[in-house]
């Protein structure tokens, strides 16, 4: 649908860990409500035509995927959680959008950078390091870790100091941690967060970007990689408000995208799917004619659809206290 974000790679470790099958991947509470079930079938079906097949990587699968929000934290989750394996990225990696140079929290985290001119910087997932390029104006030491070995290789062919590994293998703290487009990928994004706050020095920052469910992408039902084996959650703002409440930390920024036009052409889409039409041949005719319409009609609607509308991806900033109890010795 060309309206995802590029990243997500991550290490193993971070990817696999276990968790009890009714239990909220961010804060572990065991109270959820059902929110839809979703057919297994043309989530595979779409799979498969990028040359990745579900089965062969999960196993005998049920016949519905089931997403849940937590009571607590507000984090939607599902079940099976169906976490993608790197070939699923490999594929991802040959579609010519899916790693792309721009992108908006890219600009919001350089203007973030450029107050502060910190020393250690670090950018969990950087893909193929769009945004670890720009970030070398502002901070004397550059890193990042990365899953994608092609990715590692074209980072490092720009002369990025980019390594396949977790936070784990550092040996000193870093000022400020970011991660764009990652913890939705992770099957288990609280444990890997705390993990993430321990290497953060006291006083440092640490920056999330997702996909922004409360906008308008969480109303597109037909897309795909909004869904495992890709997104393995789908985050609102509360929460990302609730990683500062569980972790001891102040949120310092929340932004929010603008609504794209090609976010909102293909949400406007997406709805007139839903519409109901007579079935038949009068019946394609006329959908026929209500999609040229819409098309024609997407420009004088989008500029007043984008004051009230939320675009792809929203992003929190979080700084950890100055004076933090525990924490990696080093």
């Amino acid at each position: 649908m060309g309206i995802e974000e590029p990243q997500a790679a991550m290490s193993a470790e971070e990817s696999q860990a276990g968790l009890p099958a009714d239990a909220c991947p961010l804060c572990g509470g065991h109270k959820s409500t059902e929110i839809r079930a979703l057919p297994i079938l043309p989530i595979g079906q779409y799979w498969e035509a990028l040359g990745y097949r579900l089965e062969q990587e999960h196993g005998n699968l049920p016949n519905e995927l089931v997403e849940r929000r937590c009571i607590q934290c507000g984090l939607h989750f599902f079940h099976p959680c169906l976490i993608g394996s790197s070939k699923l990225y490999e594929r991802l990696a040959a579609v010519p959008w899916y790693y792309g140079a721009y992108k908006w929290e890219f600009d919001e985290a350089l203007k973030f950078l450029a107050a502060r001119q910190p020393v250690r910087v670090l950018e969990i997932g950087c893909g193929q390091g769009a945004f670890l390029k720009q970030a070398r104006r502002f901070s004397t030491e550059v890193k990042g870790f990365e899953y994608s070995k092609q990715a590692i290789e074209t980072c490092r062919e720009s002369g990025l100091n980019v390594v396949l590994g977790s936070v784990e293998d550092l040996d000193e703290p870093v000022d400020i941690l970011l991660a764009f487009q990652v913890v939705e990928h992770l099957e288990n994004p609280g444990k890997v967060l705390e993990g993430w706050i321990e290497h953060i020095v006291p006083g440092g920052h640490l920056v999330v970007a997702v996909p922004n469910q409360d906008g308008v992408l969480g109303q597109v039902h037909d897309n795909y990689l909004n869904l495992p084996p890709h997104h393995a959650s789908l985050w609102e703002e509360q929460s990302l408000r609730f990683i500062a409440e569980r972790f001891n930390l102040e949120i310092t920024h929340y932004l929010r995208e603008p609504l794209s036009l090609e976010l909102y052409a293909t949400y406007t889409q997406s709805l007139l799917k839903r519409t109901p039409v007579r079935s038949g041949m009068m019946g394609k005719i006329s959908r026929l004619l209500l999609m040229h319409v819409h098309r024609g009609l997407i420009p004088y609607f989008y500029e007043t659809a984008g004051e009230r509308l939320a675009g792809h991806t929203h992003m929190a900033i979080y700084r950890k206290a100055a004076h933090s109890p525990g924490g990696r010795n080093y």
